[in-house]
């Protein structure tokens, strides 16, 4: 056993501080968590039968119900009561927040499974009526039905055909909601203030005019997508949804969560200002492409 008192690598099993996911710290040193997930299989089977040697990979809803409590932190300002949803894609499927349920504190049974393509087909239909989306969403479910599908599902599962997109998260943060019930939503939207603002929410917000949720606003998430795209073209990063809130889009979930933490701390700088300058159009292309920056976004968004 290599001792480490200072916490920098696994006394089980070498590995350094920055490989492992964490390192639990104690008075002789720390231990991964890979190896304590390997010693509760081993306490499970009693030392007997098949142990893999490498601990498995935490599945997609373990990764999406992992950012989800990390996103409904009280001290994050992002969600209250049943606010919000959060989505992963899972191969030909997408697991959404069922209808209703509470962010904080949720668990893995607490998110539907749902037919993606059949989803995204829908966005071509017209003249549905808020019973015949439910009705839909409904049928569209492919696991078991432990809930009914956010009716956001519709947005979700579009923005999941995005390339570099397997995370998203749709919160109601109090300060960019403040924003994006005033006048200056467009502003906020357009401009960026400081380069982390770039660096983790994209150069630019999409921003979407209010529509009501389900099948419309989904369609009018992916007009105002293609149109950002088609005219700047860069992917979306952040969507910003005017008397609404924030949607941020990942490959995984630290990229997801980093969005949200950085548009409400823009926000509340933006408010605190009062006038704030925006970063030039070189300055901010100056930031999103140098190469230390995208350095820092591999190290912030590693899962």
């Amino acid at each position: 056993m290599a001792r480490d008192r200072d916490g920098h690598r696994c006394v089980l099993c070498g590995k350094p501080k920055e490989d492992g996911r964490k390192l639990i710290v104690g008075l002789h040193g720390a231990v991964c968590s890979d190896c304590v997930t390997l010693c509760g299989e081993i306490l499970l089977t009693g030392g007997e039968g098949d142990v893999p040697s490498e601990p498995a990979s935490r599945t997609v809803l373990d990764q999406l119900l992992a950012m989800t409590l990390e996103i409904a932190k009280p001290e994050h300002g992002q969600v209250i009561l049943g606010e919000g949803n959060t989505s992963a894609k899972d191969g030909a499927t997408l697991w959404i927040k069922a209808s209703g349920q509470q962010m904080a504190g949720i668990g893995a049974d607490s998110f539907v499974q749902v037919d993606l393509d059949r989803v995204v087909s829908s966005l071509g239909e017209d003249g549905w009526s808020d019973e015949d989306c439910r009705r839909f969403l409904n049928e569209s479910r492919t696991g078991p039905a432990g809930g009914i599908p956010s009716t956001e599902t519709f947005m979700h599962a579009w923005l999941q055909t995005l390339p570099d997109v397997g995370f998203v998260a749709h919160t109601h943060p109090t300060t960019t909601l403040g924003v994006m019930c005033g006048p200056r939503a467009a502003e906020f939207a357009e401009c960026r203030y400081f380069p982390d603002q770039i660096v983790l929410c994209g150069p630019r917000s999409v921003l979407v005019p209010y529509v009501a949720p389900g099948l419309a606003l989904a369609k009018a998430i992916r007009d105002a997508c293609t149109s950002f795209t088609g005219e700047t073209g860069w992917r979306p990063k952040t969507v910003l949804l005017e008397n609404h809130g924030l949607i941020a889009l990942g490959k995984t979930p630290n990229e997801a969560i980093a969005a949200c933490l950085m548009t409400e701390k823009a926000a509340k700088i933006f408010v605190a200002a009062g006038e704030p300058r925006p970063l030039t159009d070189d300055e901010v292309a100056h930031i999103y492409n140098w190469t230390d920056e995208h350095f820092r976004q591999g190290k912030i968004w590693s899962d």
